[in-house]
């Protein structure tokens, strides 16, 4: 009889052990990372930012059944090397400082974009001319284009970067690129047509595939009576909203238990959700590294791009209606 009831103790034990280790290796990520640390940028307000941002280190910190800390850092330079040291697992970048990030480090991935109130997830660059100059940039030679800045980033640089692809050089003096600084000023010159064309910006929706402009989006709403006779002569590619990321060497379980948190947050906890993503409106969609290989290609092929980066700080003091001027640093008075 006691070789018999030896016999089913070790069964018992191990039955008991077969059961129990899952849950062990599942909470070995947790132990390993013992606080879950997500990175955003303070805008220059380190204590305002982390307090605006505990309503959603608190419910993550429920999600994933750990400690979540609220790490801010001055500019995503700062952030990305944060990321880059694996100071923080979790960090919200822009579109151009994520793709920084996988320039210099290829050690992040992007887990998720915010949805905007219209159900945008991404955006392009345009180029809007009057009816009367033609459908094509090279009918506009010699002519004046506007534009909000240098430094915009669908306004200018990514324009640049893909024409530059076609070999179109917006700097060889065969167009008048007419730098007004702001995103209103270039719109005002356009009205008054002291410009035939204006490179702005426009989300992507099911309405924005045809080669005539619609009227409510981005930068062609802000044209007024002057949009009766304009139209979108060029589209960049599709470029995604600026991501919520995670370092690529993050446990399988909990990548999964992040996005099901995030999938859920607008409905689950709106202030939550309105803590770390202010009036984007839409809740969050998947996204995948390649989706953003249009920019992370202009960065590769741009050092300086890397370094400027480092000066993008959005201005939490004014959200943007529609997120999408993050990219510029949440200036509203820039283009995205």
């Amino acid at each position: 009889m006691k070789p018999k009831c030896f016999e089913i103790l070790i069964c018992t034990i191990a039955t008991a052990v077969s059961i129990l280790h899952p849950v062990t290796a599942a909470a070995d990520w947790r132990d390993k990372l013992g606080t879950f640390r997500v990175g955003v940028v303070d805008g220059g307000r380190p204590v305002l930012e982390a307090r605006r941002a505990k309503p959603f280190a608190q419910a993550l910190s429920k999600a994933l059944s750990m400690p979540v800390e609220i790490f801010t850092a001055p500019d995503y330079k700062a952030l990305i090397d944060a990321q880059m040291e694996n100071r923080v697992e979790y960090a919200v970048y822009s579109t151009t400082a994520f793709s920084a990030a996988w320039v210099l480090c290829k050690c992040v991935e992007p887990l998720a974009v915010p949805i905007a109130q219209d159900g945008s997830k991404s955006f392009r660059s345009v180029l809007i001319a009057r009816t009367s100059e033609g459908k094509s940039l090279f009918s506009l030679r010699s002519q004046t284009i506007a534009i909000p800045g240098a430094d915009s980033f669908s306004g200018y640089i990514l324009p640049k970067y893909l024409l530059g692809l076609e070999n179109i050089d917006l700097e060889s003096g065969a167009w008048e690129v007419r730098d007004l600084q702001t995103v209103d000023a270039a719109i005002e010159v356009y009205k008054k047509k002291e410009a035939q064309a204006l490179f702005g910006w426009e989300s992507i929706s099911r309405t924005t595939n045809s080669d005539r402009a619609v009227p409510n989006q981005a930068t062609f709403s802000l044209l007024g009576n002057a949009a009766q006779d304009s139209r979108i002569i060029w589209r960049s590619p599709e470029i995604p909203n600026g991501p919520h990321t995670i370092r690529n060497s993050l446990d399988s379980e909990a990548r999964a238990l992040l996005w099901d948190f995030l999938d859920q947050l607008q409905v689950s906890d709106i202030n939550a959700y309105d803590a770390i993503a202010p009036n984007w409106g839409g809740g969050f969609a998947t996204v995948a590294k390649e989706d953003f290989q249009t920019v992370i290609d202009l960065v590769a092929g741009n050092s300086k791009l890397t370094t400027v980066v480092g000066s993008e700080v959005p201005d939490t003091s004014q959200v943007p209606q529609r997120g999408l001027e993050e990219i510029a640093g949440g200036n509203p008075k820039k283009s995205p």
